[in-house]
């Protein structure tokens, strides 16, 4: 089952909890209990939590990337614009928005939001490269919970933990 397929039947009007991935060394809050899976693209895997409910999905990804100590931060911004437009492509979505973002001030990122194929609704994402890690967040819905205060509050509560 395709990632976007995982999502479309994804998180309803709950109460956020925090979640923390030891492994991920990450906390975040979600709408509920996130289900774990793992998939592999181009030679990386990728560790995902999910929380789907009806028509909403919440997910964070990691991905320990093959990224050289001191790469210049041009390299860094191909990176991102790459995994941008790789994640578009992967749940055949239309990008409609991109600017650049960093976590906590230093760690550079992508904002991206997109349109899902066949009217299925839209995907709001952030990307993140933290040393040689690689974050994915990820809400996908329709455009008022994509755009939700509880859609915000996963994002902003997203913090690398050591």
């Amino acid at each position: 089952m395709s990632l976007a397929l995982l999502l479309l039947t994804g998180c309803g009007p709950e109460q956020l909890k925090p979640f923390s991935s030891p492994d991920g060394k990450f906390s975040v809050q979600m709408p509920g209990t996130p289900t774990q899976k793992t998939e592999s693209a181009a030679g990386i895997t990728f560790k995902m939590y999910l929380v789907e409910r009806g028509s909403n999905g919440m997910m964070v990804a990691f991905a320990d990337m093959p990224i050289q100590a001191n790469e210049p931060d041009a390299v860094i911004q191909k990176r991102l614009d790459g995994a941008r437009d790789g994640a578009v492509k992967n749940i055949n979505a239309t990008l409609t928005s991109s600017s650049s973002i960093t976590l906590a001030g230093k760690n550079p990122g992508r904002e991206l939001t997109a349109n899902l194929p066949e009217n299925k609704g839209i995907v709001k994402m952030r990307i993140y490269i933290v040393g040689t890690r690689m974050y994915q967040l990820m809400v996908l819905s329709t455009p008022s919970y994509v755009n939700s205060e509880n859609a915000g509050k996963f994002f902003d509560s997203f913090t690398i933990t050591p």
